[in-house]
Parts: structure tokens; C-alpha cells; sequence
């Protein structure tokens, strides 16, 4: 069986403002999979490989602006203006020396994995701050709450409603325990019980 030849690489354009090569841009003997290249002066850079792979470079900001003609009336409520599919493996946002920032008139967050999957976890090295103009809600077949150091819950009215189960009390609490008085110390060793 032969190996059809392929055609010798092909540059179709090259001037004081970029190139664009079709193929290898090096020595036949060098062949680095590279099908089109783009590269202009100012380092833009837009590279397809035969492996399947892309990548696009900008030296700065790279700005899309989508769904300027999109009519709600017409094309759907809820039409999509930009859509990311990935049939198989991750999705990665990464800022090394900057912010991600969502903002839109609504966000929904979903996983659906099934068990042991279907997680969704948040790490953070500072503060967790969740503030909502009406109600704040955290549902769950259990729910856990832990603080290494101390626990307020202050409001107006606390009602706790259902059995409180109270456990062996751990050595992480017990630099607290002392200044908490009544059934919130017993609550908070409950609660740390609860979450090992």
C-alpha cells in the first residue's frame, strides 16, 4: 500500500504585514504537522495542526462581540449568541495575573454527572461572600456547616426547626467552646460531627 505524497507546502501571502504558509513552514525533513499558519507583524498568530488541534494568539485584548442582530420576539427567548460545546473533556479558564468575571440578568450553574460525580466545588485562599437582595437559600439531603476558628449566625429571628442531635465534642472547637454559651455550643458540636 502507498502513502500518497503530499503536496509541498504553499505560502500565498508574505509582506511587511504577515504571513500566511499552507503546511510545514520548515524543511520537508522537519515536518511539524502545521496545516495553515497565519502570523501577522504585530504577533497574532492563528495555527491549524493535522493532529486536530488550533490555537490563536493575541498579543492583547481579544474582544467577540455576537448577537447584535439576535431578536428575542423572533429568534427565541433564551437563543443562544455564543455557544462552547465540548463533546469530550474539559473546559479551562485560566487568568495567571487577572480577574474572571461573569455578569449577566441570570446565572445558572449545573452539573449533571451522576454519583460519585456531579460536584461542584469552590476553593477559595481568601473570603466567600454570597449576597442576594431577597432570600438566601442552601438545600440539601445534608448540610454542613464548619468553622475551624468560630460560627456566628446573627438575624433578626433564628428559628431551628427539626431534632438536635447532639455529638462527642472535637479538640477543633474546643478553643470556642468557652464562649459559647447554652444549646449553641452543643449545636456546633453537632454540626462538626456531622461534617467528618
Amino acid at each position: 500500500m502507498t502513502t500518497k505524497k503530499k503536496t509541498p507546502p504553499l505560502k500565498t501571502a508574505d509582506n511587511d504585514y504577515g504571513i500566511m504558509y499552507w503546511g510545514p513552514p520548515g524543511p520537508e525533513s522537519k515536518d511539524d504537522g502545521n496545516e495553515l499558519t497565519i502570523a501577522t507583524s504585530s504577533n497574532h498568530m492563528m495555527r491549524f495542526a493535522e493532529s486536530g488541534n488550533s490555537s490563536f494568539v493575541s498579543p492583547k485584548c481579544n474582544t467577540e462581540n455576537v448577537g447584535y442582530s439576535l431578536k428575542p420576539s423572533q429568534d427565541g427567548k433564551e437563543t443562544p449568541a455564543k455557544q462552547i460545546l465540548a463533546e469530550n473533556g474539559d473546559i479551562v479558564f485560566i487568568a495567571k495575573n487577572g480577574n474572571i468575571r461573569l455578569k449577566a440578568k441570570n446565572i445558572w450553574i449545573e452539573t449533571t454527572d451522576s454519583e460519585p460525580g456531579g460536584n461542584f466545588m469552590v476553593s477559595s485562599n481568601g473570603y466567600i461572600s454570597m449576597v442576594s437582595g431577597e432570600q438566601t437559600r442552601i438545600m440539601g439531603s445534608k448540610v454542613c456547616i464548619r468553622g475551624e476558628c468560630g460560627v456566628d449566625i446573627a438575624g433578626t429571628d433564628i428559628i431551628i426547626k427539626g431534632n438536635i442531635n447532639f455529638g462527642d465534642y472535637p479538640s477543633v472547637f474546643g478553643t470556642v467552646k468557652s464562649l459559647l454559651a447554652g444549646n449553641w455550643a452543643a449545636i456546633l458540636e453537632g454540626i462538626d460531627k456531622s461534617c467528618k
